[in-house]
């Protein structure tokens, strides 16, 4: 069972934003209104939550992202074409387009992952520092696993946020460390979704990949938590779902 922490105290006001099932989160609609920046950590080749976010409050977007660029889905191409995989070449060519399309203007995609400081990769801090992103912010991240590294940077700038979508890898491994962001985090704990992508579960059944979402200013709609919500989809239709239980 998960600890009493991981499940929100309450049902509060939530949308979805993005595509259904995998890429889409529930989100506090008050938050996303409130944003003046948007911040994405994480995109591979699907930005649908991105551009939901943007359709409802037109701010500026900043993505991280290292292992996508245009270069390499211009590779996938002729690949496909010569193999004759005329659905993946239709894919490919329409991500493409739709890549172009979307990351102009005030929609920058920096090709860089998040984690620490180096050649290839940022840590939140130094984002921060040298972007001044307007705030307050909302971010949301999906870094398969490095968002342990920039766990105390949200911390620091808890006060710059106003909304945070992030998913947990590793649970297992990590529940102390995520137990300790959640008694630490001044924002709140709104929804909290397992992921039932690969039927990653631990010993007890628990599962090991969760999506929480968190609000600087929720609206409380019951004082009963409300897990799953209605608005839940699973990652993956076509996998047994990966029920939460709590102490």
């Amino acid at each position: 069972m998960l600890p009493k922490q991981f499940q929100p105290n309450a049902t509060y006001d939530l949308i979805r934003l993005g595509r259904d099932h995998d890429g889409g989160y529930l989100v506090d609609p008050a938050s996303v209104t409130r944003t003046k920046q948007l911040i994405s950590f994480g995109l591979s080749t699907d930005w649908s939550f991105e551009k939901s976010f943007v359709a409802r409050n037109n701010v500026p977007l900043l993505a991280y992202d290292g292992t996508v660029a245009a270069k390499t889905l211009f590779r996938r191409i002729p690949e496909y074409l010569l193999r004759l995989r005329l659905r993946k070449l239709i894919s490919s060519i329409r991500i493409l387009t739709d890549y172009y399309s979307f990351f102009r203007h005030s929609r920058i995609h920096r090709h860089l992952n998040v984690g620490y400081d180096s050649q290839k990769s940022a840590s939140l801090q130094s984002i921060f520092q040298q972007e001044n992103p307007d705030t307050p912010t909302f971010i949301k991240m999906d870094i398969e696993g490095s968002e342990y590294r920039v766990l105390d940077d949200f911390l620091k700038h808890a006060s710059d946020i106003s909304g945070l979508v992030v998913e947990f890898h590793d649970v297992d491994l990590h529940r102390e460390r995520v137990l300790n962001f959640l008694e630490e985090f001044p924002l709140t704990l709104i929804h909290i979704h397992s992921n039932n992508c690969g039927q990653l579960a631990d010993s007890s059944g628990d599962p090991i990949t969760l999506e929480m979402t968190f609000s600087a200013d929720p609206t409380q709609t019951s004082s009963q938590p409300s897990i799953p919500h209605p608005l839940d989809q699973e990652n993956c239709p076509r996998e047994r779902n990966l029920p939460l239980k709590f102490e």
